[in-house]
């Protein structure tokens, strides 16, 4: 199996903030599985795409390394990596999963294969594969120092060296995800429309389909002003109907895919957040245009002559 291997000098492993999803037994705190990687470089951290549930869709089993599910403390396993060029093999001792963020982060890092990889010490990679001399540094800015600035002046002062900003890769990646968001709203703003439309549908043939009800009340002395708000009333209870409806589904189904940790570990210890004010102004624009499409309607409704919905059949 490929997968990526990184190796973690004493600098990185002193000023890292990357945390824990579960920890070996005997290591209490996400520290002391980072200080038992610098004093033992043969010790390692995996990412937890590694133990997660296999994936019907994902590549064909032997395609990629997978544990069996880990939910709590387990006791330390080891680990061989091998060098397919020079034959290099070395054992390592894996004593902690990394959250899930980490793959986000070592992926914007560079690990190049879009999953982030296995921490272990610098020592033990150098010695296992002699061939990978590629390094990579990652540096703690000021505060109120531009990141992508810092980083241009990087490049063009180390010609060989690239260099990016990570806040910048974090931006462009969540630029991609709203992206995908917009297209799914676009979705769903063309199936709101559809509806209120059918909504419209519905309020004018209901006008035709009960010209004579309409002759009647005319007749016992409805005002047209009074029909046209009970045809309005109608098409308002339903739509506010469907709005109410819609938005109590929605936020059930929100709420229990975050308790459940469907949107990733990190969400289990997250506060579920309601975006009122969109909410409220989507279901304001959609009641809105709901009333402005039977509004036409409703006033054809008022405007039948009573004699001549009499004698409608």
């Amino acid at each position: 199996m490929r997968f990526t291997v990184i190796g973690a000098d004493a600098g990185f492993i002193q000023s890292t903030n990357i945390g824990m999803r579960i920890r070996a037994v005997g290591y209490e705190t996400d520290g002391a599985v980072w200080n038992a990687i610098r004093d033992d470089p043969a010790k390692a951290v995996i990412p937890a795409y590694l133990i997660a549930p296999a994936d019907p869709f994902g590549p064909p089993a032997g395609e990629l390394l997978k544990l069996n599910e880990i939910t709590g403390p387990f006791q330390p396993f080891t680990l061989k990596l091998r060098d397919p060029g020079t034959g290099n093999v070395s054992t390592i001792t894996v004593i902690g999963i990394m959250k899930d963020a980490a793959g986000t982060f070592l992926t914007l890092g560079g690990s190049g294969d879009g999953t982030g990889g296995i921490i272990t010490g610098l020592s033990t990679v150098e010695e296992t594969f002699p061939a990978s001399r590629g390094q990579r540094f990652y540096l703690t800015l000021k505060p109120g120092v531009d990141g992508e600035e810092y980083a241009k002046k990087v490049e063009s002062a180390l010609v060989q060296a690239s260099a990016d900003s990570l806040q910048k890769l974090l931006d462009d990646q969540q630029a991609i995800s709203n992206g995908f968001l917009l297209v799914f709203q676009g979705f769903m703003g063309l199936g709101l429309i559809v509806g209120i439309a059918a909504l419209a549908v519905v309020a004018s043939r209901a006008v035709v389909e009960r010209r004579q009800q309409i002759g009647m009340l005319r007749a016992i002395g409805y005002q047209r002003s009074m029909v046209a708000l009970s045809f309005l009333f109608e098409s308002g209870f339903i739509a506010l109907s469907g709005i109410l409806l819609g938005l109590f589904l929605g936020l059930s189904l929100s709420w229990v895919l975050f308790i459940t940790g469907d949107f990733g570990e990190e969400s289990k210890g997250a506060p579920f957040i309601v975006p009122w004010l969109n909410l409220s102004v989507i279901c304001i624009i959609a009641f809105t245009a709901s009333m402005l499409m039977t509004f036409l309607p409703a006033r054809g409704a008022s405007r039948v002559p009573v004699a001549e919905a009499l004698r409608y059949e």
